[in-house]
Parts: structure tokens; sequence; C-alpha cells
């Protein structure tokens, strides 16, 4: 047998991880992806963000087929470019953030809970370093509670261009983050969406998020 063939690196599927995660494949195959998950980064970074994702999701009511394919669908890309990962689910009385990135393999998990207070969540903001720049996520409800607006601040000033997609459509762009700041066009309630920040038209990180409210 081949060692390097059956342990080739970054060949892992979405599939054989969720298999892996479940226990529904052959001990052999078991063995095998343990021993990949063991020995190669960007096998062990898409099986943390999967195990984490479906493990929130768990968390709360049964998710959609199309909640479940969204997250499957962020464990498959691979890439260079400082990309970081975003799971915020909204509750009544409660706001829970994961997040994880390409330098980081464990999940950073928060949870706020409004119950003390007597309150529903009211604006989110997420703070991540990339690219060694601190980036500010700002999900504000709109005044009916039907969908989010969202801003984008950088602690240092760059002339970086923002694309929103969502569910992989081109949404709006912020041509200048150094001068605006805010989107002009509201976020749903639930979704998959991708902010791809460019300076001079080259790709500079990306940003993920699934954004998915219980309330």
């Amino acid at each position: 047998m081949n060692e390097e063939n059956v342990y080739s690196r970054g060949k892992l599927t979405p599939e054989d991880l969720h298999l892996f995660i479940k226990g529904e494949l052959k001990e052999d195959r078991m063995k095998e992806i343990e021993y990949i998950l063991k020995t190669s980064i960007d096998d062990f970074k898409q099986y943390v963000s999967l195990k984490e994702s479906l493990y929130l999701m768990q968390s709360g009511p049964k998710p959609s087929l199309q909640f479940k394919n969204s997250i499957l669908g962020l464990v498959r890309k691979q890439s260079s470019i400082p990309h970081i990962q975003l799971l915020i689910k909204i509750f009544k009385d409660k706001v829970s953030v994961s997040s994880s990135d390409q330098e980081i393999l464990e999940f950073q998990g928060i949870m706020t809970d409004f119950t003390f207070r007597g309150s529903e969540p009211g604006p989110i903001s997420i703070t991540r370093k990339v690219n060694g720049n601190e980036v500010t996520l700002s999900f504000t409800p709109t005044s009916d509670g039907s969908n989010y607006l969202l801003e984008v601040v950088l602690s240092k000033k760059e002339d970086l261009v923002a694309i929103l997609y969502i569910e992989g459509e081109e949404w709006e762009v912020l041509r200048d983050l150094s001068k605006k700041s805010l989107f002009e066009n509201s976020l749903p309630l639930h979704g998959n969406m991708e902010l791809i920040f460019k300076k001079k038209g080259e790709v500079q990180f990306t940003i993920g998020i699934v954004l998915h409210n219980d309330r």
C-alpha cells in the first residue's frame, strides 16, 4: 500500500468528514481519516469547522436542509488567502457566535445571554484580526426587526473594496472602506454570506458568515 496516496494531504471531502464525525465509516477508513487529521493542518481545519458547526445547529431547533447544505459548503473552500468563518445564531434571549480562521485550529465560541436584562438582542458586533488589521462587523436590526444593517469598520484605515455576496450572488459593493463603512441594502435574518476584501483588484482576505435567527 502506498502510504503517501492513502494519507494524502488536503484530500478529505466534507462528506468524508461528516461520516467520520457521525462514526458511520468502516474501522479501517476511520483510522485512515484519524491519521490524516493528526498530520494534515488543512484537513484538521475543515474537521474542526464542520464539527463545531454541526454541534451548534443541534443546540437549537432542527435546521433546514438548505441551512445544513450552507454549512457543508463552507468547508469546501481551501485557499492561501486569509479567511475567517463566522457562525452567528440569534435567539430571543441570547446570541451565539463561533469563529475560526486559518491560523487558529480551534473554534472560538462566544455566548451572550440577555435573559437577566429582560430584553431582546440588539446590535451584534464581532471583531477579528486579519492581515494585520482589526475588522469589526456590526449587525444592527432594522426598526421593524425584519432585517439587519451591516457595517464594516477597520482599526487601520485602508482603501479596501468590500464586496458582499449573499447565497452566492453579489449583493452590494463598498468601493472604499476608508470613506464608507455601512452597506445600504439590509441583510436577511437567515443566510449564507461572504465578504471579499480587495485592494487594487487583488483579494486580500475573505470573511464567510452564516446568519441564523431563531427569534
